[in-house]
């Protein structure tokens, strides 16, 4: 009867023992087979694909170094650790090791190029920008790249630069510097401003080589190479009046008068009056009068100032002291 029991007791002992186990073992697969994947193959594979495989399984991803590849392009992977197959838990990382492409690079085709893109192109190829130098060109505008060196098409490595020639802009027309030596100095002026010149300083010249209120000298010299803007400057004969024996001159005004009245008509104009002298220059009225209105303006008697008149941008009078027009009311 004991052994008849015990026996029972063994063998509800042993199928509870068998029961555990299967159910253990079951679990353990099935918990298993939830927490595991199985590493895919990324060698080649771009590496926002490989993130983004990587991601769709539940692993992370970390960047283990970048090479230079002479047959694996940029950004895309060259090795991996686990390798392909191996089974991690979900939440593992795997390391990637990622392709900087070429080591060297054929460098691109720059002339004619802005230089904002031309630096883009350098940039996407791995080189840097070397010296630049700048030249006029002809056809090609300002900032524009002329010529490269090394020249385009050349494999060279790359953080390796590229020296630039950028242009200047086409050449400024250029022509031979009129003689005005002998022209009133309102006749000189206009000749400055028709040749597209700009007017630079109108000095006093003490000389009998030429008449009184013209130019004695200028700056450039006549035959001289200049171009489209180029400042030019005047020295103008202003011969004094003689005076009494003590003084040797007439003393003059401190100032004089500058008067002006607008044509008849039915228009207004244009008027502008610009004083200039060595210290300053500045525009003394710019507005629109109507038909027969005046301007009045006493001006200073300065060694070196110059009143130009200007009537709907054309030059009208020129006036400075020593003019017999100073002398007396205009």
């Amino acid at each position: 009867m004991i052994s008849k029991l015990l026996k029972i007791v063994v063998l509800l002992a042993a199928f509870v023992i068998a029961a555990g186990a299967s159910a253990y073992l079951a679990v353990t697969l099935i918990i298993k087979a939830e927490e595991t994947v199985v590493v895919p193959a990324l060698k080649d594979k771009e590496v926002v694909y490989a993130l983004q495989m990587l991601s769709n399984l539940g692993l992370n991803t970390r960047i283990k170094a970048s090479h230079f590849s002479a047959t694996i392009p940029a950004n895309h992977v060259i090795d991996q650790d686990p390798a392909p197959g191996a089974e991690i838990k979900k939440g593992r990382s795997v390391k990637l090791v990622i392709s900087r492409g070429r080591q060297s690079v054929t460098i691109p085709q720059l002339a004619g190029l802005p230089l904002s893109q031309a630096l883009i192109l350098l940039e996407e190829q791995g080189l840097c920008p070397g010296t630049r130098a700048h030249a006029r060109h002809p056809e090609l505008r300002t900032d524009r790249v002329i010529a490269q060196s090394p020249q385009p098409g050349i494999e060279i490595n790359r953080n390796n630069c590229v020296d630039l020639l950028i242009s200047l802009g086409p050449y400024q027309d250029a022509f031979i510097m009129a003689d005005m030596t002998t022209l009133p100095v309102d006749d000189a002026i206009l000749k400055i401003e028709t040749d597209h010149l700009t007017l630079g300083d109108i000095a006093s010249a003490m000389t009998q080589a030429v008449p009184m209120d013209t130019v004695a000298h200028q700056a450039p010299l006549p035959g001289y190479r200049v171009i489209t803007g180029q400042v030019v400057h005047l020295g103008v004969n202003r011969v004094r009046t003689a005076t009494d024996s003590r003084t040797g001159y007439v003393a003059r005004p401190a100032a004089w008068l500058f008067h002006y009245r607008t044509g008849t008509g039915f228009l207004n104009r244009h008027i502008k009056v610009r004083i200039n002298s060595k210290i300053f220059s500045y525009d003394l009225f710019d507005d629109f009068l109507p038909p027969a209105d005046e301007l009045l303006f006493l001006i200073p008697r300065f060694e070196n100032i110059t009143v130009m008149l200007y009537e709907d941008g054309e030059l009208i009078k020129t006036i400075f002291p020593g003019s017999r027009l100073t002398d007396t009311h205009w």
